[in-house]
């Protein structure tokens, strides 16, 4: 899929680079999670992964097709590969949510009857039928995400991009979402989602990268990447709330022989009622 070789960028008038010597690959067919404090690199590199931005050293390949900077090889990178911002006002355009949902399918160019097909498509897989004539400004936060990801859904990318996509949502919508991006995931599509909240990336992600002053300084499967505490501690990371509950829990925990650290609160719930029935 996607690699970023040895990857330099700084923006103008900025001597200092905010991505030095990245290199990654991001693995097909699995949820990941880009971590990182607030000015690390992570909005910047998925907007270079998704050709939006343009690297002064490294490259970018898809497979073994290298990205260039003609209209037609970023034409077809930008097919493959949907990105869905932080903030959904900058990629919302139209008036309506029907008509937001086309635009990109019109760009296309489509079949008028194949533009309305995905359309009906996407109104359903996000739930937006009873929306899909209202104003894009009568819509809130959390509506405004689900438009934003179905526009770019409905334009089938193979790799979808999120940059911190559960800012300012309280938990009802961040469910939702998490929802949402499985269903997206279970269909077919690689996801990676940007984010500082470590709880999230722990219970979703199955590929974790640590970026720290603009370098990735740790990569792997989720449960490997926490386990390296002595890292996570130097560069601030932290532990997710998890493992400081299992942490506290585990000297009663012991006796029952299951010490793997769980990956979600339904699974701790599991375990406790397993230490209970244990006790019993």
């Amino acid at each position: 899929m996607l690699k970023c070789q040895e990857i330099f960028y700084s923006y103008p008038g900025q001597e200092q680079a905010i991505l030095k010597n990245i290199s990654l690959s991001i693995p097909a067919q699995k949820k990941s999670a880009l971590i990182g404090h607030n000015g690390s690199g992570k909005s910047t590199l998925l907007l270079l992964a998704a050709g939006l931005y343009q690297a002064q050293q490294g490259n970018l390949y898809w497979g073994e097709e290298v990205l260039k900077c003609d209209r037609k090889s970023l034409s077809r990178w930008r097919q493959r590969i949907g990105i869905a911002f932080q903030d959904p006002e900058q990629q919302l355009v139209a008036g309506t949510v029907a008509e937001d949902i086309s635009y990109g399918l019109y760009n296309l160019e489509l079949p008028q009857a194949e533009i309305e097909r995905r359309l009906q498509q996407a109104l359903t897989d996000f739930a937006l039928q009873d929306l899909a004539d209202r104003p894009l400004h009568h819509l809130s936060l959390g509506q405004k995400r689900r438009v934003a990801l179905a526009g770019v859904m409905a334009l089938k990318p193979q790799l979808l991009l999120l940059d911190e996509p559960t800012t300012y949502l309280d938990k009802l919508q961040i469910d939702n979402l998490l929802r949402e991006l499985d269903r997206i995931h279970a269909a077919g599509t690689t996801a990676v989602m940007a984010t500082h909240d470590l709880n999230l990336a722990y219970e979703w992600a199955d590929w974790i990268w640590i970026l720290h002053e603009g370098q990735v300084v740790m990569e792997g499967e989720t449960q490997d990447v926490f386990a390296c505490r002595e890292l996570m501690e130097k560069i601030k990371i932290g532990t997710p709330i998890l493992w400081e509950v299992w942490d506290a829990l585990c000297p009663a925990i012991i006796p029952n022989g299951n010490l793997a650290f769980p990956k979600t609160i339904r699974e701790l719930q599991q375990r406790l009622l397993e230490y209970i029935a244990f006790l019993k």
